[in-house]
């Protein structure tokens, strides 16, 4: 199951979802690393390549 929910009524997203949507947007959308200003079009996982920052999506 992708989704998990919580007794409070908040639902907590399995890592592989999440990794998964935040590779798509930056495939789809210019990107940069907020630490180092790498383009981000290329990463494999919500890591930057360049210099290893740990990458986040928020909204």
């Amino acid at each position: 199951m992708a989704i998990d929910q919580k007794n409070d009524g908040q639902c907590e997203s399995a890592p592989i979802v999440v990794d998964g949507l935040f590779l798509m947007f930056v495939k789809t959308r210019p990107a940069e690393c907020s630490a180092c200003g790498f383009d981000l079009k290329k990463v494999t996982r919500p890591r930057c390549s360049e210099c290893g920052e740990e990458l986040t999506l928020e909204i």
